[in-house]
């Protein structure tokens, strides 16, 4: 289920971003060829869907990602070419997007897809047993955290990606309980991926006395990148020297139990 959900949440956008931008000539022959592999692959997809060919999914959507990588590396300066590279980064070699990112045309050195793959593509793929990357963020009130300021505080550290309003009504409750319990054992960081101050001041308004963090970048976040976030909530659990125990997507009693078993 959560493997679907995860195709699912890249494919939304990868459909819809062509459809609400205006480009230049070449740019819409590019966007032509773009909308016709992503026919033929929807088509393919929701074939191998019905008949549950999850093996087939797999080399379907590879195959959709190799064929994304050729049209950037000939087409070095097109904006639509690398949005939609970013949008299958998963599916592709760190080193090949570099070599992309490498014959980016210098007008397209200050696109901001291109600066966030400039980051995911030298950054480590974090697993269940790597040490966390350190990422810095800011509190409402305008307080810059670190993950490793509050590692210093010599206690496991619960971090959430996404904001509280993805956790749902029911998310929001266990983890007010959680914390209302466990919260002077354990350190709660909950980052929001937004560009706006105002959908941020909004957000607080779930008030779980739990830091809400935001670099105000959005979907260009380099947080985002770094930890993997397809679907939110994205959560991670570190010990107290920073390796991590637990990576998953949403949030539940399942996270809860294993945050228990750190705390002294």
């Amino acid at each position: 289920m959560k493997k679907a959900l995860l195709i699912f949440a890249i494919l939304i956008p990868l459909l819809t971003y062509s459809q609400s931008s205006t480009y230049k000539t070449s740019e819409d022959s590019i966007n032509n060829i773009l909308d016709k592999k992503y026919t033929f692959f929807m088509l393919d997809f929701v074939r191998l869907t019905e008949d549950k060919k999850n093996d087939s999914l797999t080399l379907l959507r590879k195959n959709f990602a190799k064929d994304i990588l050729e049209l950037n590396l000939k087409n070095p300066d097109s904006e639509v070419a690398i949005e939609a590279l970013y949008k299958l980064r998963l599916d592709i070699d760190k080193k090949a997007i570099a070599k992309v990112l490498n014959n980016v045309s210098a007008k397209l050195k200050n696109n901001p897809y291109v600066q966030v793959l400039n980051v995911y593509s030298h950054s480590k793929t974090l697993n269940v047993g790597d040490l966390y990357t350190d990422v810095s963020a800011k509190s409402l009130d305008g307080k810059e955290i670190k993950i490793s300021n509050v590692l210093n505080q010599n206690k496991p550290v619960l971090v959430i990606l996404g904001g509280f309003f993805c956790m749902r009504e029911h998310g929001r409750e266990i983890l007010k309980n959680f914390h209302k319990e466990y919260g002077d054992k354990i350190n709660i960081l909950n980052y929001f991926f937004t560009d706006s101050k105002e959908e941020w001041i909004k957000e607080s308004k779930y008030n779980l006395d739990i830091p809400l963090l935001s670099d105000l970048k959005g979907d260009f976040s380099p947080i985002k990148v770094i930890y993997d976030v397809q679907i939110t909530p994205t959560v991670y659990l570190l010990d107290k020297k920073g390796k991590i125990i637990l990576k998953q997507t949403g949030y539940g009693e399942d996270v809860n139990r294993t945050a228990k078993s750190l705390i002294d």
